[in-house]
């Protein structure tokens, strides 16, 4: 309450990552790396808060990512920090991964790392939403 001298607290986010045995075909390493994931974008909370779109919720966005390194356990074995800039690259423009961009786990020298491509589709969404074109028509 306004005046009350109590502060309000930042929003939190809650992700449930599945047990090891509730998803079919994921390893006890798999589950554990996705545990240590969750808990950097818990961390990444608050930049993740400041960049995301109107509308876009960032329990939501966290999701995404976390199925992304889900359906491809390789995200987790990159460095930490790349897989949680991914993401908030995806945030920032408002992007949905496996629809208008890819979570891709990259190598650079020695280092495994995580970047967000953007498709065709995204592309595409972000002039639109930035008014450089009214509409495009996809080709089969």
């Amino acid at each position: 309450m306004a005046g009350s001298g109590e502060a309000m607290s930042e929003p939190t986010m809650a992700v449930t990552i599945p047990e090891p045995m509730a998803v079919r075909g994921i390893s006890q390493e798999t589950h554990d790396l996705a545990t240590a994931f969750r808990a950097d974008l818990e961390q990444a909370m608050p930049q993740l808060l400041a960049v995301l779109p109107k509308g876009v919720k960032a329990e939501a966005m966290a999701s995404m990512a976390l199925t992304c390194a889900l359906d491809n356990p390789a995200l987790l074995k990159c460095e930490p920090l790349s897989l949680v800039r991914a993401t908030l690259k995806m945030a920032t423009l408002g992007l949905r991964p496996g629809e208008t961009c890819d979570i891709v786990p990259t190598k650079k020298g020695k280092r495994d790392l995580a970047e967000c491509w953007i498709r065709v589709r995204g592309i595409v969404d972000l002039a639109v939403r930035a008014k450089a074109i009214q509409y495009a028509k996809t080709v089969p």
